[in-house]
């Protein structure tokens, strides 16, 4: 890579080596970027996710990512944060995880994992809420039975939405929460209001020629009273 970053113009190279993808934090001069080796590379390096100051290339954390297959970086688009799909193989199955970063802390970057324990076939998509906290999360999966309801589908599905707060404890420092699931399961598409607070779900009503696409707008303050409800009855 290089970039201009003196007043005259000069070139100033940066190596990274194994790169594959990299972003711009939004709200500051911070590189962010991933990177992979070839199985006959002789570092042995695994894949890692990391942060680089510009225009000084200093690298402020890295994080390797152990096993996995696929990467895909999302940022908020305030720069507060960002979440990395990360695909990778166990016991030859495929599994998803999200490796979530808290920007806000300057030259510290820390890192945790929201665990799919979902039976995934699809990851559809990472959505921030903006100027806030929240992060959606887009899957077809296989369709949790409910407890005292017998499934007479074997094969049922739910393309559905769930949702997660980022927050920061005095004592255990960055943090995530679920805050609840939202109950459509034929979701297709997902946004939130650009003010954050709201959020939108598009879902496929009906069966083949006479389906149709509904759009319906909630409150995310409703899914955590809905979530702290439930919680309470278990």
């Amino acid at each position: 890579m290089q970039l201009l970053s003196t007043p005259e113009g000069t070139k100033k190279s940066i190596t990274i080596q194994g790169l594959k993808d990299w972003k711009w934090c939004p709200n500051r001069n911070l590189l962010i970027y991933t990177t992979f080796f070839e199985e006959d590379d002789d570092t042995q390096m695994v894949p890692q996710i990391g942060f680089m100051k510009i225009p000084t290339r200093l690298v402020i954390s890295v994080a390797n990512i152990k096993d996995a297959e696929t990467l895909k970086m999302y940022l908020h688009p305030q720069g507060s944060y960002l979440a990395v799909y990360n695909e990778f193989k166990h016991k030859k199955s495929t599994k998803y995880q999200v490796e979530v970063f808290d920007l806000n802390a300057g030259d510290n970057v820390p890192h945790q994992q929201i665990q799919i324990k979902r039976e995934v076939q699809e990851f559809n998509g990472l959505y921030w809420e903006p100027n806030n906290t929240k992060l959606a999360i887009h899957t077809l999966a296989k369709k949790d039975a409910e407890p005292g309801r017998q499934s007479y589908t074997l094969d049922a599905k739910r393309n559905g939405v769930d949702i997660y707060e980022m927050y920061n404890d005095k004592q255990t420092g960055f943090n995530v929460r679920n805050i609840g699931q939202h109950p459509a399961d034929k979701v297709i598409d997902f946004c939130w209001s650009p003010a954050g607070g709201i959020f939108t779900v598009c879902e496929r009503e009906g069966l083949s020629m006479s389906s149709k696409n509904v759009w319906s707008f909630y409150m995310v303050n409703q899914l955590e009273s809905a979530a702290s409800v439930a919680d309470k009855s278990q």
